[in-house]
């Protein structure tokens, strides 16, 4: 279908295109360089067709009017499509996902270096418990032992719940969050007896932030401790050794943040704990100071 173009009586092309117009700057017949361009951008379009996988589309009067290229001239990927060449497809706006759509609504306003229930009485309460993966060392000279464990935390935060948006309030799965961490309220946890240790971070950091419909957060992380343990030596070897794991709030109080034991198996161990100098450990006791 012929495209309706504007002829201006006088032109001057860029300078790349001077040398199709035989280097004349101003044109004396105006059809007959019209004629002339449009023969010429089309071979030279269709050369470039054939090493690109772009194209356009327009009629000429847009080659001598870049001011007029994003009305005139619709740009469009092409798909190679080798049963229907020159076909071409536009690309289809891509829809924000589930996660995106509920960090746009929670994020803006929230305040990562408040925690949960700041403005109300009651503490942070934040329930904890460990997976013993390894006991991998008891050193009775150093007193201290290492341990692989998994410590994961789970508390709520009622200001990434979305259960109460109407138009979000459908999406009942929870959404990882762990990119996003920087952005987000933790506690403070460390162990009050560690002397050394390092969160895993083969092949990737291990650790996770996953979020549900009601607010509840999960924060899990491997990490490896050396922690000290006060051991009685007199009865040895026939002795019997209690170590401690002592976890608490680096900086908050008792009356902001208090962590608690969770109530169902806080501690597990596993059963491919092993050890050489004492019996393999099967059970753990927990208490809240």
């Amino acid at each position: 279908m012929p495209c309706q173009t504007s002829i201006v009586s006088r032109f001057s092309p860029p300078e790349p295109y001077l040398t199709f117009f035989n280097g004349s700057r101003h044109l004396s017949d105006p059809t007959t360089t019209r004629r002339k361009s449009d023969n010429l951008y089309d071979k030279t379009i269709h050369a470039q067709d054939q090493r690109s996988s772009y194209t356009i589309t327009h009629p000429p009067e847009t080659f001598l009017h870049p001011k007029r290229l994003s009305v005139q001239t619709p740009v469009a990927s092409r798909i190679n499509d080798f049963s229907n060449p020159g076909i071409y497809y536009a690309h289809k706006p891509l829809l924000p996902s589930m996660t995106e759509e509920i960090l746009e609504h929670v994020l803006p306003n929230y305040r990562s270096h408040e925690r949960p229930g700041e403005l109300s009485d009651e503490p942070t309460r934040v329930n904890v418990f460990v997976d013993i993966l390894a006991v991998t060392s008891i050193s009775v000279v150093n007193m201290e032992f290492t341990v692989d464990l998994y410590l994961r935390q789970t508390w709520i935060d009622p200001r990434l719940a979305w259960q109460h948006i109407p138009y979000l309030q459908h999406y009942n799965k929870s959404i990882l969050l762990t990119q996003q961490i920087q952005h987000l309220w933790l506690p403070d946890l460390f162990f009050r007896n560690g002397k050394l240790g390092f969160m895993h971070d083969i092949s990737v950091p291990n650790h996770l932030i996953r979020v549900f419909p009601n607010g509840n957060v999960l924060y899990s992380q491997k990490i490896t401790m050396i922690l000290s343990c006060s051991m009685y030596l007199r009865n040895f070897p026939i002795d019997r050794q209690e170590c401690s794991m002592d976890l608490g709030s680096y900086g908050y109080t008792v009356d902001e943040l208090k962590f608690n034991w969770r109530p169902q198996t806080p501690v597990t161990v596993s059963d491919r704990v092993h050890l050489l100098e004492f019996k393999n450990p099967r059970s753990a006791k927990t208490s809240v100071s």
